[in-house]
């Protein structure tokens, strides 16, 4: 471990979410909810950075001081619970299946496997939008909230080093401001993603559409990923 970009990390999330906690909602009075790399030791030690870019925490009035940081540790060891698991069960199969490049068909029920959980600890998990909203978000909304707001979310892309980019129906609102002129694309009408030797950006759906099957969902993630990553090695 390189203590001094472990610090230099720290730092910078630090930050980032100094600037974030103070935001609240002028109507609802809803304060903003903290996010992005869950253990920071962890996300460097693992065998490939991951980034989850999803829209917004459901919660539009929620006052109380709490963030997704502490929220997905709590989980390590735990089953997810039911109230995240319509989002948060195809993040965390989709993150073991690159982790331990396993497809989605063969890896265990994490309620069988309460360690699996425990790879949570290594990803970012950032929502463009800090201040929560509600189950189901007006995207005009959130594009206006985005270009509007200071753009934490992209200072959480371009500084903390992701190796792996998932947007999750986020891709586009972020997209302008995306410097991958110089990334070869790939995919098909469901995936479609971008890389050079050193990232890759996954223009996914978000983890809870139910246009395609949860096996769909993952593998073409997955794939993408270990494709990519297969030639890099």
């Amino acid at each position: 471990m390189n203590m001094k970009i472990l610090e230099k990390i720290n730092n910078i999330q630090n930050k980032i979410n100094q600037e974030v906690e103070i935001l609240k909602d002028p109507i609802t009075h809803a304060t903003a909810k903290v996010d992005g790399i869950v253990n920071v030791e962890k996300y460097l030690q693992s065998n490939i950075r991951i980034m989850w870019v999803l829209k917004e925490v459901n919660a539009s009035e929620d006052g109380e001081e709490w963030n997704m940081i502490d929220t997905i540790k709590d989980w390590t060891g735990k089953p997810i619970p039911t109230e995240w698991r319509k989002t948060f069960d195809n993040i965390l199969y989709v993150t073991n299946g690159i982790l331990t490049s396993t497809a989605w068909e063969d890896q265990n029920n994490h309620y069988n496997d309460l360690n699996m959980t425990s790879q949570l600890q290594e990803i970012a998990y950032c929502n463009v939008k800090k201040i929560p909203g509600n189950s189901s978000t007006n995207m005009s909304n959130l594009k206006k909230y985005y270009k509007q707001s200071d753009k934490h979310i992209l200072k959480q892309i371009n500084e903390l080093i992701p190796q792996v980019i998932i947007f999750g129906g986020t891709y586009d609102i972020v997209e302008p401001d995306l410097d991958i002129m110089h990334y070869s694309d790939h995919g098909d009408k469901n995936l479609s993603w971008y890389s050079t030797k050193d990232q890759i950006i996954v223009n996914a759906y978000h983890p809870q559409n139910t246009s395609i099957s949860h096996q769909e969902y993952c593998d073409g993630i997955i794939n993408a990923v270990l494709e990519w990553k297969s030639r890099m090695d």
